[in-house]
């Protein structure tokens, strides 16, 4: 059995940076035009995305984490999200999920 994953990290709260990263994914798109919603592109519960972490140091906007945490909700087992030591170390970070 194969395992196909993207692994990201460091966005540090840089939209752009995420939105490239999805349009030039193998596993991911955008579902909707506003380039918020992504979505797996196959069904295939053995493409995972690991997303490593500092998700929100630098600027006020949350769009990012909360793309993440939506991804997270609809697919539990197929999304991994782990606490960067910037996104630990801030006291808005549990608020910010």
């Amino acid at each position: 059995m194969e395992i196909k994953f993207q692994y990201f990290t460091d966005a540090e709260g840089d939209y752009e940076f995420f939105r490239k990263q999805v349009l030039q994914s193998e596993i991911l798109r955008f579902s909707d035009d506003g380039q918020k919603t992504i979505d797996f592109i196959n069904k295939n519960t053995q493409e995972i995305l690991v997303f490593g972490g500092d998700v929100c140091d630098r600027g006020d906007d949350i769009t990012l984490t909360e793309t993440l945490i939506e991804l997270k909700e609809r697919y539990p087992d197929r999304v991994v999200l782990i606490v960067g030591n910037r996104d630990a170390n801030k006291t808005r970070f549990s608020t910010e999920l």
